[in-house]
């Protein structure tokens, strides 16, 4: 075989050895990806109302004509951020499990006695009780239960954090007016009315004896 067929056939198995690598790793990243549970078919939109509590503190707000609220009393009349409000309406639609376990053990081994988080989701079908156990030290996972299921759910962080918020943090910022400008129609007569504004005489000192 001469040297230059040699160098073909080398490349040959170079390409073939790459794709291969390719090919695998789209394969494994495309398991992990169906390795994940959805813990829920929930769609973002459907979606009604969500209630959390945070350090001690419940939020609790609704979503009417796409557009979210408090529902306290006390906190009537004050805006809820849409934004913040619709991104954690759509990590509960995108919530999927790590792992899925049959639990062999009381509650209270997986931290649902004393619940890190406790997040109600309302749709107009049923509400839905998501409860966050303990934070598992190895993993770094959280576990969770929710209404109607037997199994518990292991979960990322990043769900967890999302709730990390209290009334001031998913309180909508007042924009604040600007004074209107003047118009020039105005602005002109005011000039105008400067320009032609009778001077104050001043008084003429009297004469020294």
């Amino acid at each position: 075989m001469t040297r230059g067929k040699r160098l073909g056939v080398l490349c040959g198995i170079l390409v073939v050895a790459v794709g291969a690598c390719f090919g695998a790793k789209l394969v494994s990243e495309r398991a992990e990806d169906a390795d994940k549970t959805s813990v829920m078919n929930i769609a973002a939109e459907d979606i009604t109302g969500l209630s959390w509590t945070y350090n001690d503190e419940t939020v609790s707000i609704t979503k009417t004509d796409g557009k979210w609220s408090y529902d306290s009393p006390e906190t009537e009349g004050d805006d809820v951020n849409d934004i913040d409000a619709n991104e954690m309406a759509q990590a509960i639609a995108d919530l999927k499990a790590t792992a899925v376990i049959l639990p062999e053990e009381q509650a209270g081994d997986y931290g649902f006695d004393d619940p890190t988080c406790e997040i109600i989701v309302k749709t107009a079908s049923a509400d839905t009780t998501y409860t966050v156990g303990a934070l598992n030290e190895i993993t770094g996972q959280y576990n969770l239960q929710i209404t109607g299921s037997e199994n518990v759910f292991t979960i990322d962080t990043s769900f967890v954090n999302m709730f990390e918020k209290g009334y001031s943090d998913v309180k909508a910022t007042p924009v604040p007016t600007e004074s209107p400008s003047p118009s020039p129609e105005a602005t002109a007569e005011a000039d105008a009315a400067e320009a032609t504004a009778t001077p104050v005489p001043t008084a003429t000192p009297e004469p020294q004896s």
